[in-house]
């Protein structure tokens, strides 16, 4: 049998020879996360494998699929809903997550929110008595695990019958959610939104602390220093919107997960339609871009109009890249901007595609010095 985990070779300096001795299994996770002058690699838990601490530390594709098949806890198939390859045998990684889907979306529904439901009370709970009831980023009332939790249980309700909801990527996962009818629209806008500021949050605390936490500062300076970092003027208007973030996110959790055993709206599938004619556009316009994509074009350019002159959208991809698209009237000089300030604000820009189309919807007052009336 091919174990999931085929061979990692590492060259890592300032690990002590003796772990070598008992085989590059058990090496490896010491190597991960041993201290060193510079840092450490990663933080791992091996306790988060099939049967825990008594299983083994390599598993074969097969005897996972059978543990995650007959064994495993619903909040193990959860966990594997973020489950995705980063390194070695990729086929062999493609193979177990097809093969893997068909048991993460077969528990019923109310198992699946009541199982949610009472591990987040757990650990709130815990939280609360360490006394840490408030400011808690990742894990509080209204955290990040909030926004991860409702778009988790709406996957696994919803992802047997609809797989198009189905990713790793929580903000990916949002989009489509909300696309399919699973999630208000008002709904998606609070969730993504709360959930970047929440990661950002999170990534300024551990960048001032060097450490992993996820905890507002109690000291006062403290607290004034994460403000400005984030951009805030001062320490009350970041609290401000830390707190109604939250709020925002909580309700929607009470929603979803907390609320009585409301039955989960089934949308009715959405067929693929025809992709919409953008007129004036060359022919590779069509071959380069999906249907899907299309719509989403000639809908931002129908919101175009003479007190709206450019639309931006920016998409997660599941490679951990983001898609942007810019839609406005052309004008000289706009594409090197547009680069430039990606250049400046640290973005590399891995494809792109430019495209410039007549349009007869163009604002019928003088074009400006440099401007092509007319044209988007």
């Amino acid at each position: 049998l091919k174990p999931l985990v085929r061979f990692l070779s590492f060259a890592v300096a300032g690990v002590d020879p003796e772990i070598m001795g008992i085989g590059p299994v058990y090496a490896v996770p010491k190597a991960l996360t041993t201290p060193t002058g510079e840092g450490f690699l990663y933080r791992t838990d091996m306790r988060l494998r099939p049967w825990g601490r008594s299983g083994s530390l390599v598993v074969s594709v097969d005897g996972y699929l059978d543990y995650v098949k007959n064994h495993a806890l619903l909040w193990e198939k959860q966990a594997l809903l973020k489950a995705r390859p980063i390194a070695g045998d990729m086929p062999l990684a493609a193979r177990f997550l097809e093969e893997v889907q068909p048991h993460l979306f077969c528990a019923p529904v109310e198992e699946v929110r009541k199982t949610i439901r009472d591990m987040k009370s757990r650990i709130e709970q815990e939280l609360q008595q360490k006394g840490r009831s408030w400011g808690e980023v990742k894990s509080g009332e209204g955290s990040i695990r909030d926004v991860e939790f409702v778009t988790q249980f709406l996957q696994m309700a919803h992802g047997g019958r609809h797989p198009e909801v189905r990713s790793f990527n929580t903000l990916r996962a949002l989009v489509r959610l909300a696309d399919f009818g699973f999630l208000q629209a008002d709904e998606y806008r609070q969730l993504s939104t709360g959930y970047v500021f929440l990661r950002t949050i999170e990534h300024a605390l551990q960048l001032m602390h060097n450490k992993q936490t996820h905890s507002l500062p109690e000291d006062e300076r403290e607290l004034a220093y994460l403000a400005r970092r984030l951009d805030f003027p001062d320490t009350a208007r970041f609290l401000a919107h830390y707190e109604q973030s939250c709020s925002s996110i909580r309700q929607i959790y009470e929603k979803y997960i907390e609320g009585a055993e409301q039955p989960v709206a089934v949308a009715p599938r959405v067929e693929p339609e025809a992709a919409p004619v953008i007129e004036g556009m060359e022919p590779s316009y069509a071959e380069i871009f999906s249907p899907d994509e299309i719509r989403g074009h000639k809908r931002l350019l129908d919101r175009l109009g003479e007190e709206n002159i450019v639309e931006v959208e920016a998409v997660p991809r599941d490679d951990g890249t983001w898609r942007l698209t810019v839609v406005g009237f052309d004008q000289i000089g706009d594409l090197s901007m547009i680069c430039g300030l990606l250049f400046v604000y640290g973005f590399d820009i891995v494809d792109g595609n430019v495209f410039t189309a007549e349009q007869v919807e163009a604002p019928t007052e003088p074009a400006a010095p440099g401007r092509f009336p007319g044209r988007r």
